[in-house]
């Protein structure tokens, strides 16, 4: 019997792809994705996964440059979620010049360093990739802890925790939320997450096209209210849940000209992706 990664409830299999199968757990609604007719909900290399060739060659095959160059949008993206951020904090992010912020899952540095530039006083990573390591501590001046997110162990608390594209990638979900949990400062501190969204154009029209571009080392698929629902179990209340801006070519087109379909997808969060700020309680 397979027990869901988050909650531990049983689950059974709901739906087939060609590549993949998927149980929805009843308990906490979390889809949960068995590649390749395994039969046990097991993890990757990671160590060999996100090797240089991640960020260059891998990262150029779908993007189009390395991650790298990739930099200046990378950066702009990180500056839009610390105006968020900010929005969110309100008068406490005056005070963030005493404020500290871990970023799990790193990457090259570039939040880090965009977090330093508006002002915060410690600011910390973690990343497994010696590669990345090495860019950020010779390039940034950001020296991050090397290590595997499976390895590591929060040995204190931190105002703001931030994971961007990093929790779908663990199969130990309920491992990876017990560390959030026990990192993010009791009360009021802040963990945001990107993650991809199942409420959105892409797989609620294009689910064929979806399922056949799904990541395999992406384990686990929420959408805005499982993920609420999650992180609840874990003492973190969303406080707000952002969506990515809408692709036309995944909309129908009886659905393109939809007024106010811009504002009708923000308000409630539809998108093929999404950003959570939650808050210790």
């Amino acid at each position: 019997m397979n027990l869901c990664p988050v909650c531990a409830a049983p689950i059974s299999i709901t739906m087939e792809y060609p590549r993949f199968t998927v149980a929805v757990c009843p308990k906490c609604a979390v889809h949960v994705n068995f590649f390749s007719g395994t039969e046990s909900f097991s993890h990757p290399q990671t160590q060999d996964l996100y090797n240089e060739a991640y960020f260059t060659d891998s990262y150029q095959a779908q993007y189009g440059r390395t991650y790298a160059q990739d930099q200046e949008n990378i950066r702009r993206l990180s500056r839009i979620r610390l105006e968020r951020l900010r929005h969110c904090m309100a008068g406490d992010w005056n005070g963030r010049g005493r404020l500290s912020i871990i970023d799990l899952g790193a990457a090259l540095g570039f939040f880090l360093d965009e977090a330093r530039q508006v002002g915060f006083g410690q600011w910390h990573g973690v990343e497994i990739s010696d590669f990345a390591c090495s860019y950020s501590r010779d390039q940034l001046s950001i020296p991050l802890q090397r290590e595997s997110l499976l390895d590591w162990r929060p040995n204190q608390e931190y105002d703001i925790v931030t994971m961007f594209y990093v929790l779908e990638h663990f199969a130990e979900q309920a491992s990876m939320l017990d560390k959030v949990r026990a990192s993010v400062r009791r009360p009021g501190g802040w963990f945001v997450l990107s993650l991809p969204s199942i409420f959105g154009p892409h797989y609620r029209w294009r689910r064929e096209e979806w399922a056949t571009l799904h990541p395999v080392d992406h384990f686990v698929d929420y959408h805005p209210g499982s993920i609420c629902a999650v992180l609840a179990l874990y003492g973190l209340k969303c406080h707000k849940v952002f969506s990515s801006p809408l692709r036309k070519e995944r909309l129908p087109v009886w659905v393109r000209g939809f007024p106010g379909l811009t504002k009708i997808a923000a308000r409630f969060a539809f998108g093929d992706t999404m950003e959570i700020y939650a808050r210790r309680i």
